[in-house]
Formats: C-alpha cells, structure tokens, sequence
C-alpha cells in the first residue's frame, strides 16, 4: 500500500488524501461548478466566504468548516440538490477504488458484505442476577426500642 507522502499528497496543511471522502466532494462540486461555467466567485457569494476558500477547497488544500453550508451554496448556485453533489462525490470515489467498484455492479449487497466486511460476534445475552432476599427486621425495633436501639422508657 503506497503512503499518501508517495502519491504526492499530505494529510494536513497541504492536500487532502484521495482515500477520503472530503476529497471527492471537493472534486464532485468542482466538477459541477465547472460543468455549469460558474467562478469560484460565485459559489463564494453564494456562501458568504472569500472566494479563496473556494479555491483551497477544490484544490484540496482545506476543508471548510461549515461544509453543509459551503454544498448548499454550491447547489443553490447551481440549481441542483446538495444530495446530488454528495452522491457524484460517492461515484467518483467508487469509481477510482478497485475494491469498491464490486458495490456499484450487480452484485446482492448480501454477497457484497458477507465478502468484504468481517462479521461481528454474536451478542452476549445480557446475564441477570437472582433478586436479593429482603433483610430480616432487627429484633431491637420490634420490641419497642427507640431509634437509638436503647430501651428508655416513653
């Protein structure tokens, strides 16, 4: 398995791992953006941020920190759904991961998963213990004993 420092992409501060599905979102509203001719100015309207946000964020560079609010920009101004761009970001990142690619074929989701995710254990059956017997009363109180368990007299 490559690093991500040999595929030539960092974790933090520089680009995002294209194993991540901020990664494809990025692409999938880049790709719609372009596919529209819009500029990063007018996603960047559309959310109320400087249209280098934008920029660092389709260039993978960051994620922003209201990523709702930055796909729904991006669908308003477009005229699409925000389902729509999560569900391309999906496709993309299907697309370009080999061991995915079996989960968009015709294959039963069934055979999918018994296949490519371990099984979990069976649950325990949740163990009770017997009720407690209920204590004895103390001989001192039934004899007419104080609460101080003395005997004085009333």
């Amino acid at each position: 398995m490559q690093t991500q420092a040999a595929r030539g992409r960092t974790v933090y501060g520089q680009r995002m791992p294209d194993d991540a599905m901020m990664y494809w979102l990025a692409e999938a509203a880049k790709e719609r953006r372009e596919a529209a001719q819009r500029k990063h100015v007018h996603i960047a309207a559309e959310a109320n941020v400087d249209q280098s946000t934008v920029s660092r964020f389709e260039s993978h560079e960051t994620t922003p920190t209201q990523l709702d609010a930055m796909i729904a920009a991006y669908a308003r101004d477009l005229d699409v759904r925000p389902i729509d761009i999560w569900g391309r970001a999906i496709e993309l990142w299907r697309a370009s991961d080999q061991s995915l690619q079996v989960a968009a074929s015709d294959q039963p989701i069934e055979e999918f998963v018994a296949e490519h995710i371990p099984a979990s254990p069976p649950a325990q059956p949740a163990v009770r213990s017997a009720p407690k017997a209920p204590r004895a009363r103390t001989a001192g109180r039934s004899q007419g004993r104080g609460a101080r368990g003395d005997s004085r007299a009333s």
